[in-house]
Parts: structure tokens; C-alpha cells; sequence
């Protein structure tokens, strides 16, 4: 390539010199020019794709060792305005991740929008209870005022075990999986309803669904939660390790 590289420019700089005895054109030769203009073309890309392949590995490096974040300001074709797009090392998949935000640098810096984005898990968690542990899959109606009681229904259920496992995790002094106790609910919630149902006081029907929660619904690795899982970015726990 680099043989028909300067081949190529020295044919660029004959057609334009007169013919001469001791300076004779090549360009007479359409196939030998079409052969050197492709290799010259094809140089070129290379050279483009091994920089390009240079520049995606000092980032990689860059962003690796460091654990830092890239902030950077990028127009797509198409589009009248900017878009802010930051580049972060993605331990766990061990590649460059990219996020494309509207937050504004001066009151969201780079490095608070990565740890959002990593604590969208919580979102995901919250749809899988709703739909596995408070029956938010599908409705056997289209009256669209029974479909919005039953997501209210829904959303109140939520709320009553994270009520109870908040409560568990402070009285008792153990950390406590939400998870956990959605999945156990119908245990202590049937207990719940049928000391009500017996006419036990409130305070002991309480008092016992929240010892069956603090037996059967503590994490499992709360040491570990601290560094790897949701209390890692900031998230204040009610009991202290």
C-alpha cells in the first residue's frame, strides 16, 4: 500500500505536467491508474480505522485504570442539537458503557449520573414485585375505573410490605430483604388477618408478623450489600454493621 500509495501521488502530479521524453504519463494506463487509486483509497481507510482503533483503546485503558468518566457533547446527523453523552467503564460486562442524558453538567456532574443509572435496578426490582408478588400481570376487564383500583391495589400492597420490612429492620435491628418479604407475605399476612380475625389487639397481631419477618427475611450478605449492592451508592440503612 505504501509502494501504490506514493505511486498514486506521483500519477496525480504527472497529469498535471506536461509530456516530456524524460517525464513520460502513466495515465494512458487506465487499469494500472484504477489499481493505483484503489490501493490509495484503500491505504487511507487503514490508516483512519488504525487510529480510530488507537483511540478506542486509550479510552478503554483510560477508563479502566482510572474508573473515571468521559463527559462529551455529540451531534448525530439528523438531529439540530447536542447531546450529552457520557462514557463510563462497565465492570460488569468489562466494556465502555454510554449514556445519553439531558441533565446539565453544572448541577449533575458525570459521575452522579452513572451511579443513577446503576441504581435503576431498584425500578426493575419494583416491577418484578408488583408483577410476581401483587398479582400486576393482567386484568380480566376493560372497564378502565376497575383496571386503575386495581393497579392502586396493587401499588397499596407495595407499600404495606416495604412498610413492614422497614418497620422489622428498625425495631429488630437486622437488615431486611424486600424481596424476601414479598415473597413471604402470604405467610405473615395470613397470620395477620386471622389474629384480627380472632380478635387479638393490634400491637401483638404486629408484634408477631414482624417476628416471622425478622426470622425468615433478613439479607443474606448485608456486608456485602455495602460495597456491591444498593447501599453502596449513598442509600442509608436503619441499622448500622
Amino acid at each position: 500500500p505504501v509502494i501504490y500509495g506514493f505511486a498514486g501521488i506521483w500519477q496525480l502530479v504527472m497529469i498535471f505536467i506536461p509530456k516530456t521524453e524524460s517525464m513520460p504519463l502513466i495515465a494512458e494506463k487506465i487499469v494500472l491508474v484504477s489499481h493505483i487509486s484503489i490501493a490509495l483509497i484503500a491505504y487511507c481507510i487503514l490508516i483512519i480505522a488504525t487510529l480510530y482503533a488507537f483511540q478506542v483503546a486509550y479510552i478503554n485503558l483510560k477508563l479502566k485504570n482510572k474508573n473515571s468518566t468521559l463527559d462529551l457533547t455529540v451531534r448525530w446527523p439528523g438531529y439540530d442539537f447536542d447531546f450529552r453523552v457520557i462514557a463510563f467503564w462497565y465492570k460488569k460486562k468489562k466494556r465502555i458503557g454510554y449514556l445519553v442524558t439531558n441533565l446539565p453538567r453544572e448541577t449533575v456532574p458525570a459521575s452522579d449520573v452513572v451511579e443513577l443509572y446503576r441504581l435503576r435496578w431498584q425500578i426493575e426490582l419494583l416491577f418484578k414485585e408488583l408483577k410476581s408478588y401483587c398479582n400486576l400481570k393482567k386484568f380480566s376487564t376493560e372497564n378502565k375505573h376497575i383496571v386503575t383500583t386495581l393497579i392502586y391495589a396493587s401499588f397499596i400492597t407495595v407499600l404495606l410490605k416495604r412498610l413492614m420490612a422497614y418497620s422489622t429492620e428498625s425495631l429488630k435491628s437486622c437488615w431486611i430483604s424486600t424481596q424476601k418479604t414479598a415473597r413471604t407475605a402470604p405467610h405473615w399476612l395470613s397470620l395477620m388477618m386471622s389474629k384480627i380475625s380472632e380478635g387479638a389487639a393490634i400491637k401483638e397481631v404486629l408484634s408477631e408478623c414482624i417476628d416471622m419477618i425478622a426470622k425468615l427475611c433478613q439479607r443474606a450478605h448485608p456486608k456485602r450489600d455495602l460495597k456491591d449492592g444498593l447501599y453502596q451508592f449513598g442509600v442509608i440503612s436503619l441499622v448500622d454493621i
